[in-house]
């Protein structure tokens, strides 16, 4: 058990008690730190460094008489707090706390700089507390300015407001650490991700109620007290929307519904030829390039099939950015040869494609005429099943790429491939454009890469073939 409670253990209290319980007692069983929180904590790191800098060049001469902490350790009884910077202003010998976050929204991390706050409290006379936060204002051109990329939010009127709430959950937080057992603790809400389902979830059914799209959790609340567990136990008078009480039906009968009418009538809307188009995208904490505010996208590659007439076969095209030079100005130029310039450009969820989309219009003037007419002709084959028109119970209420590939075409699948999801993407191409990168490990992570992009849009390709048969 435990000892010592960090801000990342009181976070995780605060977000499921019983995940933290499980990590306090070595009961966390598939708790990993995936690829993409991977990429944000490198994100963390550099945003940290130029953190340092700022707060020594910038934040610093502005007193008369101070010095800056880097990293300082308090404790408060169990509880432990690593500062980011502290800045002793020697004159009043008080503190002003800076907590550095790769983030442009400050209200976000309210939490843990009430937590850092309190732990020092016991230690020194704190004068105020900042989040040190990147401005979403800030466009780079030509070399950072870090005088405009960072901004000071003085947070004391905040922490005021949940001081007692902070203090409240802190002792909260130490009785669940010393319980012997969890099973008074809530479980979570996402069986899927969670460490623990040994304890939150140890009897889940086939067809858990956690698999109804968009259920409130105090829906799900009121279901888990009656002791009802599966979509097939949800009584009538537990009011759902449309769509839920769909996937329900079609869950209960084990039967599919589809609206042939209504699919084929969407379909109609498209026009040859047909291009589906997939990105892949690094979100970057500190713009790499001109053009670009902080926690953007930046796109390094795309796949391509393009479908000219009825009956044809599908062409295929790619490209991939190799870590020299701004991958996303040649992925624009490149796409822009090869992208039809009529017809529909067919996307699944048409919020992400249009924005980097438009993202790639913004920060390269020339492009933003080609860029506009793709979002103009955009169609997005995920509505089909984001509407309702068509239900599985093998989809289990999601309409995510990976839950309706299988079904509908059990020949193509993302099982054992060494990219199979976007975190793993991002992570893959960090690793293949590293500067220490042999050639041969460059050109595996390539292969890899390519495999996935290319799946996603021929994954398309095959589930529009498939709805096409029902027209």
């Amino acid at each position: 058990m435990t000892s010592t409670i960090t801000k990342s253990d009181f976070l995780q209290f605060r977000e499921s008690p019983i995940h933290f319980w499980a990590a306090c007692h070595d009961e966390q069983t598939s708790r990993s730190f995936n690829e993409f929180q991977q990429h944000l904590a490198a994100q963390g790191r550099e945003t940290e460094r130029l953190a340092y800098t700022y707060l020594e060049s910038v934040v610093l001469p502005a007193y008369e008489d101070a010095e800056l902490i880097w990293q300082a350790e308090y404790t408060d009884g169990p509880f432990y707090a690593k500062l980011d910077g502290l800045i002793h202003d020697k004159i009043r010998n008080t503190y002003d706390l800076y907590e550095i976050k790769a983030s442009t929204k400050p209200d976000k991390h309210l939490e843990d700089i009430a937590f850092q706050i309190l732990v020092c409290e016991a230690n020194i006379r704190i004068n105020h507390a900042y989040l040190l936060h990147l401005n979403k204002d800030y466009l780079r051109s030509g070399d950072l300015q870090l005088a405009d990329l960072f901004v000071c939010t003085k947070m004391d009127e905040d922490i005021a407001g949940v001081r007692d709430e902070i203090m409240t959950a802190r002792e909260a937080c130490v009785r669940s650490s010393q319980l012997q057992d969890p099973h008074n603790l809530e479980p979570c809400y996402k069986p899927k991700d969670c460490p623990c389902r040994h304890l939150c979830h140890p009897d889940l059914p086939a067809y858990p109620i956690y698999d109804v799209p968009r259920i409130s959790k105090d829906k799900l609340n009121t279901l888990r007290s009656a002791g009802i567990l599966s979509i097939h136990d949800i009584p009538n008078d537990i009011e759902l929307s449309e769509k839920q009480q769909a996937v329900v039906d079609v869950i209960r009968s084990q039967q599919p519904a589809i609206d042939h009418r209504s699919i084929c009538e969407s379909l109609s809307e498209i026009a040859y030829p047909i291009a589906f188009l997939d990105y892949e995208a690094a979100l970057t904490a500190i713009p790499a390039y001109d053009g670009y505010h902080p926690n953007e996208n930046l796109a390094f590659q795309y796949s391509l099939h393009v479908i000219e007439t009825s009956g044809a076969d599908a062409l295929h095209y790619e490209f991939l950015g190799d870590g020299y030079g701004d991958p996303a100005r040649h992925l624009v130029a490149h796409l822009s040869q090869h992208m039809p310039q009529a017809g529909s450009v067919v996307v699944w969820n048409k919020t992400y494609e249009q924005g980097i989309n438009t993202l790639l219009g913004r920060s390269y003037p020339e492009y933003e005429a080609f860029t506009q007419n793709m979002n103009a002709r955009i169609y997005d084959l995920m509505n089909i099943f984001r509407d309702g028109h068509y239900h599985h119970p093998d989809f289990r209420g999601s309409y995510s790429i990976k839950a309706i590939l299988p079904v509908l075409v059990p020949q193509l699948s993302y099982a054992g491939m060494p990219v199979a999801h976007g975190g793993q993407a991002v992570h893959t191409w960090n690793l293949l454009t590293a500067p220490e990168i042999s050639t041969s490990e460059k050109q595996q992570l390539r292969t890899e890469l390519l495999a996935y992009c290319r799946l996603d849009t021929l994954a398309m390709v095959e589930i529009w073939r498939e709805l096409q048969s029902l027209c």
